[in-house]
């Protein structure tokens, strides 16, 4: 299995610094998780699209959009040059996700599907056939800095058993740091989104060594 670490654009600010940021990613990590929050879905309001397609244009790092928001404009982001767009379950109704997870598909990206720590693994069961990808938040959304849920680990394991041998790919999102990326790995997760912890280290590149290979 390939470990993949995905540091999460939420602690940069400026349009600058996020594409600095991004090319020096390049070298060490898979992907940059691009946090994108509306105001409405969360509190917060921060990068849309036209981020992601300077992001696009200066960098080369695959660009995993992650859409916080209750009516993302989906083909925005796609246009802009995302290679993942996911939007959350809990966002919207379950026709309308479905539909937009389509959309997605057949612009040629990867769909994926997000879950907040309170919604059961299980409530995605009839998406699987129209997702490439299951983000599990490990924290609430919107805010960075939180502390890992314990219970995040078992509830990855059980999306790798509801997954089965599909082909989706499972993401875990918030508070993640070294002492736990080994166990979510271990349980069945394929790609660990980290903001702070990567952002704020000495060497980011060390950074993102000791997230894949753990303590």
């Amino acid at each position: 299995m390939v470990r993949k670490i995905a540091p999460s654009t939420d602690p940069v600010r400026s349009l600058e610094e996020l594409v600095s940021y991004a090319k020096e990613l390049e070298e060490s990590a898979d992907l940059l998780h691009v946090d994108v929050m509306d105001g409405e879905f969360v509190e917060r309001e921060t990068i849309g699209a036209r981020e992601v397609r300077a992001l696009r244009k200066n960098s080369l790092i695959p660009l995993d959009c992650h859409l916080m928001a209750l009516s993302p404009d989906i083909e925005a982001f796609i246009e802009a040059g995302a290679n993942i767009v996911t939007l959350h379950y809990e966002a919207m109704k379950k026709s309308k996700l479905i539909s937009n997870l389509k959309k997605i598909r057949k612009a040629k990206v990867l769909a994926g599907v997000s879950i907040v720590p309170e919604t059961e693994v299980g409530a995605l069961k009839d998406i699987l056939p129209y997702v490439d990808l299951i983000l599990i938040m490990s924290v609430e959304p919107g805010k960075s800095g939180q502390k890992f849920l314990d219970t995040s680990t078992e509830r990855v394991r059980e999306a790798k058993l509801l997954v089965g041998d599909k082909r989706i790919l499972i993401e875990v999102d918030g508070g993640i740091t070294p002492e736990v990326s080994s166990s979510l790995f271990e349980a069945g997760a394929d790609i660990l989104v980290s903001g702070s912890y990567v952002y704020n280290a000495r060497s980011r590149k060390e950074a993102i060594e000791l997230l894949r290979n753990g303590k």
